[in-house]
């Protein structure tokens, strides 16, 4: 946050909301990288991680919906369908 500070005083820049943007948006970037990595659809992923994602989630609630582990748990009901 102390960028977002720094930020401030540029007059280029003086928009309150422009670094919460900017960090919004780097956030969302990130999900869709990661998505990518895991080989998971960026809109599949999205629309399951909001279905499950409570209304008031905690940081550790919202932490067990990264691509990572959703893909992981996708890799191990496939495992577990494969051996029936």
């Amino acid at each position: 946050m102390e960028f977002c500070q720094d930020l401030h005083t540029d007059p280029h820049f003086s928009d309150p909301h422009f670094c919460e943007a900017g960090m919004n948006n780097a956030l969302i970037y990130t999900l869709l990288a990661n998505c990518r990595a895991q080989n998971l659809d960026p809109e599949d992923y999205l629309v399951e991680a909001i279905k499950r994602l409570p209304p008031e989630a905690t940081p550790d609630q919202a932490a067990a919906l990264t691509p990572a582990r959703i893909a992981a748990e996708r890799r191990a009901k496939a495992a577990v369908e494969e051996v029936a």
